[in-house]
């Protein structure tokens, strides 16, 4: 999530640095967590009035919130921590394919340089 006028390449075991020090990443984070939290009293609400959950009292009510919110941040950042994964495999995978290929390269050009001698 880094800035795009920001193009240089950076390493993969940089990237969480870099991500917790752009602006825009927190701003996502945010966005996400407000989201979540929205939909978490959309669908607290929508029970109540289906009568799925019974109108509990003010505690109850109030703990649903918090374990909700809690839930919501526990999956917002499993969700993360999973993208980060997968990105740092394709990173390691797409170099590794690019290494291959340039040792690939080097070969073949041993091999010509051989045959001309």
């Amino acid at each position: 999530m880094v800035s795009e006028q920001v193009e240089e390449k950076i390493k993969a075991r940089r990237w969480l640095g870099v991500w917790v020090k752009d602006e825009k990443f927190w701003k996502d984070v945010a966005a996400n967590t407000v989201a979540g939290i929205i939909l978490a009293i959309i669908l607290y609400v929508f029970a109540v009035i289906m009568g799925y959950i019974q109108n509990p009292g003010l505690w109850q009510s109030i703990g649903a919130f918090l374990s909700s919110i809690a839930v919501t941040s526990v999956v917002s950042i499993i969700a993360a921590l999973a993208g980060l994964g997968m990105a740092v495999v394709t990173h390691f995978v797409t170099g590794q394919e690019a290494q291959r290929k340039r040792l690939r390269a080097e070969r073949r050009q041993q091999r010509e340089n051989q045959e001309e001698q």
